[in-house]
This record gives C-alpha cells, sequence and structure tokens, in this order.
C-alpha cells in the first residue's frame, strides 16, 4: 500500500468520523432547543392561568369604557 493510498483512507475516516460529530451536535442542539421551547411555554402559560385566577378572585373592574370612548372618537388625547 501507498503512503497517497494510506493518507486518503485515513482523510475518508476522519470525514466520517467528522459527519457523525456534527450530526450527533445538530441533533442534540435541535433537541435542546425544544425543551427549552416547552419549558418556557410551560412557564408562561402557568403564568397566565395565575393571573386569570387571581383576577377573576379580585373582580377589578377597568378604569374606562374602551367601547364608550371609541364611541366617542377621543381616541388620542394629546396636550390641551
Amino acid at each position: 500500500m501507498s503512503v497517497h493510498t494510506k493518507r486518503s483512507v485515513d482523510s475518508q475516516d476522519k470525514t466520517k468520523i467528522r459527519k457523525w460529530v456534527c450530526s450527533f451536535l445538530l441533533v442534540a442542539l435541535l433537541g435542546g432547543f425544544y425543551g427549552c421551547g416547552a419549558y418556557l411555554y410551560s412557564m408562561l402559560h402557568t403564568a397566565e392561568k395565575t393571573i386569570t385566577t387571581t383576577y377573576k378572585k379580585v373582580k377589578i373592574k377597568k378604569a374606562r369604557n374602551v367601547s364608550k370612548v371609541l364611541k366617542e372618537k377621543n381616541r388620542f388625547r394629546f396636550c390641551c
């Protein structure tokens, strides 16, 4: 076996290993993103549920009636 053939075989092995490592890292990265997304979604859903139940218990009313403001067409009030 010549030196040139031996180098090409080593190069092919390194290429296979590199492809395997890159594919593994890609799958791990995508799995990490999916896991983080699922965790953040669950946190936001829990926070939304907590806020909704809190406001239902307190029975807070709005500071102004939006429908009335829109009927009066006073949507934006600047100074004066």
